[in-house]
């Protein structure tokens, strides 16, 4: 998912709307918003997100964000974290990595996690070599740690401000 600066709405939604499925608030915040976002991309809240149907390694996924004005996606909120998982129930990459310093997990907007969706034991860098994170396929909505050599799908996230 590649990612751009964003202004959250999610949460007033979320408080409202909790028991509804994401799908359902999706719809409503793309109707009461109407956030436009070009064509091929989804909105959310006050962001658009572009779901690629090609598999890249991390370095060339946000290569392919950043071409397009965006970055790989941060996930900020519980309610993105089920959008993106909603969207695309695979592996795609997200906008973490440790390169710099294993274990300590840095955002590629260079913001704080606050918040985050780590799978039981994750992150866990096994053979000394996971420093990108991924939406994790088997535990739907948790993340993973994993070489940032291998192939993932993307999702390119960028903000339109109305």
């Amino acid at each position: 998912m590649c990612f751009s600066e964003r202004v959250d709405y999610a949460d007033r939604y979320a408080r409202t709307f909790s028991h509804i499925s994401i799908v359902s608030i999706v719809s409503i915040m793309s109707k009461s918003r109407k956030t436009r976002c070009p064509k091929k991309w989804i909105g959310f809240g006050s962001s658009c997100y572009f779901l690629s149907e090609e598999s890249k390694t991390w370095d060339e996924a946000r290569e392919f964000c950043r071409a397009r004005g965006a970055d790989l996606v941060v996930i900020n909120t519980e309610e993105e974290n089920e959008f993106i998982s909603a969207l695309k129930k695979q592996q795609v990459w997200i906008g973490l990595t440790d390169r710099d310093l294993e274990g300590t997990w840095k955002s590629v907007d260079g913001s704080s996690l606050n918040l985050t969706f780590w799978g039981s034991g994750q992150p866990d860098d096994y053979d000394a070599e996971e420093d990108c994170g991924e939406t994790n396929f088997e535990f739907l909505g948790h993340w993973n740690d994993v070489p940032c050599h291998l192939s993932r799908q993307l999702i390119s996230l960028t903000v339109i401000l109305t």
